[in-house]
This record gives C-alpha cells, sequence and structure tokens, in this order.
C-alpha cells in the first residue's frame, strides 16, 4: 500500500517538494491541504495541477489533489506524514489545527526558515513528549521563485541540496532509516540525512546565509545577483556574519551542545568570516536570477520570517549579552520596509 503524504504550505519549497514526491516511479499518495475555499476554487481551477519549471531539465506537471484545511481538520482521517512548507509565523496556528489528527508514528517534515522552531513546538503544542510526533527538520539550498501571473506555477532556478535531520528519541533513532526520508531521498530534491549534531551545524551554516541574502535583498528589493553590486555589501556581510559567529559560539560552549565535526573544521570554516562570506557570494551568483523568500513576502505584502531569522540570532545573543548592532539594524530596516509598502499600497 502506497504511503499516504500531506502537505500544508504549498509555497515554492512546499510545492516543489510535493512534486518530488508525485514523481517517484512508486508515488506516494499526496494530498495538498490548502488554506481556505477560495484558495481550494483557484486550485481546482487549475485542474488540480502542480507545475515545477526545472532549470535545463525541463517541466514537471502533476496532479496532486487538495483539500481545505478545516475540512481536513473534520474529517475521520488520520495524517501518517506530514510536509509544513508554510512560513514560521503560519505554523503554529497551522499545526494546532492539524496536532489531533497526528500521533506518536506521524512523520512531520518541516521546511521552515530560521531556527528556534523545536522549543515553540514543544512548549505550544506537543507539550507532552510521549506523545510528539517524528520531528523532521530541514535546510534547503534550492531556489524556487512563484511564476507571475500563472496560478501554482514554481521556477526552479537553482539546483541545491535538501539536509535533513529527525529530532531523536533515543539513541536508535536514525534519520536515514525513517520511511518519510527514505521517500525524499529517493527523489530528485539531492536529499542528505545527517546525525542531529551534523545537522546543527548545517542549520547554523543555513542561518547565516539567510541573515545576509534574506536581509540584504529584501531591503534593497534585489535579485540575487544584484546584491553583489551594493557599495556596502562588504561591510553587511562582514558585521552580520561576526556577530553570528560570536553569538553562537558561546551558544554552543554554553549549552553543552555536542558537536561531532572537528574543531578545525569549525574554525576554518563555519566559524570562518571569510569564508562564509566567499560562500554567501557564491550562492547569490549560482542562484542569480532567483529571489529571495523575503524578498517574495514583502512584494506580496506578507509578514516576512526576519523575527525568526535575524530576530533568533538577537534572542539568543541577549542571552549571553552579546551586541549584535546589524542583526538588529536589518530587523528594524526589513519590518520599516514592509510597512511602507503597506502604505504605498494602501494596506497600512
Amino acid at each position: 500500500m502506497a504511503a499516504s503524504i500531506h502537505v500544508v504550505g504549498a509555497g515554492n519549497l512546499g510545492a516543489t517538494v510535493a512534486s518530488a514526491l508525485g514523481s517517484l516511479v512508486h508515488p506516494p499518495v499526496v494530498t495538498l491541504i490548502l488554506r481556505n475555499q477560495e484558495r481550494l476554487a483557484q486550485y481546482v481551477q487549475n485542474d488540480q495541477v502542480l507545475t515545477v519549471i526545472k532549470q535545463g531539465q525541463g517541466t514537471n506537471r502533476k496532479t496532486i489533489p487538495a483539500v481545505v484545511a478545516g475540512v481536513a481538520e473534520g474529517r475521520d482521517m488520520q495524517i501518517a506524514n506530514l510536509v509544513v512548507g508554510t512560513k514560521v509565523p503560519q505554523t503554529i496556528p497551522a499545526l494546532t489545527k492539524l496536532a489531533p489528527l497526528m500521533g506518536r508514528d506521524t512523520n512531520v517534515l518541516f521546511l521552515q526558515n530560521g531556527m528556534g522552531l523545536y522549543e515553540k513546538l514543544c512548549e505550544q503544542i506537543w507539550t507532552d513528549p510521549s506523545a510528539r510526533p517524528n520531528l523532521i527538520f530541514s535546510t534547503s539550498t534550492h531556489g524556487v521563485k512563484t511564476v507571475l501571473d500563472t496560478p501554482f506555477t514554481y521556477n526552479h532556478t537553482g539546483i541545491g541540496d535538501l539536509k535533513v535531520s529527525l529530532i531523536p528519541r533515543d539513541s536508535s533513532d536514525k534519520t536515514e532509516e525513517n520511511p518519510l526520508v527514505k521517500l525524499l531521498v529517493d527523489t530528485d530534491l539531492n536529499t542528505v540525512p545527517l546525525p542531529y549534531s551534523e545537522f546543527f551545524i548545517a542549520q547554523f551554516e543555513k542561518l547565516v546565509v539567510n541573515s545576509c541574502m534574506n536581509a540584504i535583498s529584501a531591503v534593497f528589493t534585489a535579485y540575487n545577483s544584484e546584491m553583489l553590486q551594493l557599495a556596502g555589501l562588504d561591510e553587511f556581510l562582514f558585521n552580520i556574519i561576526s556577530e553570528n559567529i560570536n553569538v553562537f559560539k558561546t551558544h554552543i560552549a554554553r549549552a553543552e551542545i555536542p558537536i561531532s565535526i572537528p574543531q578545525k573544521r569549525l574554525d576554518e570554516y563555519y566559524f570562518n568570516v571569510k569564508a562564509n562570506i566567499d560562500h554567501i557570494k557564491f550562492l547569490m551568483n549560482r542562484n542569480a536570477t532567483s529571489t529571495t523568500s523575503m524578498v517574495q513576502d514583502i512584494e506580496a505584502l506578507r509578514d516576512t520570517e526576519i523575527d525568526n531569522i535575524n530576530g533568533y540570532i538577537v534572542s539568543l545573543a541577549k542571552q549571553y549579552d552579546i551586541p549584535t548592532p546589524y542583526n538588529q539594524m536589518f530587523i528594524s530596516l526589513v519590518k520599516s520596509k514592509l510597512s511602507l509598502e503597506r502604505f504605498r499600497r494602501g494596506q497600512a
């Protein structure tokens, strides 16, 4: 019997993952959970087809059925596997409604940017560890953007990877043995299962990238490659990255977080300011024609994830009395940019 997978939050990355799972030789039964009847009507009008245009690899059109969130909650069903592609601000409300449909054996994959979500889930939704599902977190370097004026169509402009890690309940839990992870590994998403100690550093690496690329691009409404033309780019990158490294070095030491990566590798790459700057500029070039999710959020007048990216750094820094003026500045700039755009379009 084919596995059943529900996807809530069929945005850029959520739709790409849903399409990839639906394209397997022996595909699971994939179902989208859409936010309201209006969105479902738009999707039905589009023949319930997700279209992903892959750079240099053609176009993938998959018919994937959908239900509305409220209808899903009212059904007598259980969710065996859930992919969560909603933005962080919408994740807790969405999962609060869906949690009664999940059990301890449910596998839940999170595609969100930033860090700190696990703590929120444990505090607000699954307060009882014995009832908590298998929680799988991820970081992605895929570049995907919505094709404007073409519903449910996505341009996969930057082919990257999807690093995933299962939060272990005990020493026997291994990411690569999780059934949802096995399906993801079989897709063309270049899925890389990691033990949590390695994934923590991968999350930090992605947080550094997002805290720079998302924030800077949002303030200047820039395509990825356009950021390379900013006169102040090196200053922005140097200071944001330096703050992030200072905070995480302290956090790892004080919180006694086990890291399996050798200290020499940490110092030469992950905690090296120049290496991080070079990596970010490489990504700006590789995904040149893409825009970050934060640019797209502001264009759509949606709340951004700045509080879960740069804001996470700032909140962590406050625990250790570490100043983070550049992260704080970009939080204010991004929020000011959004409020100005809303005012200009009469939605203030």
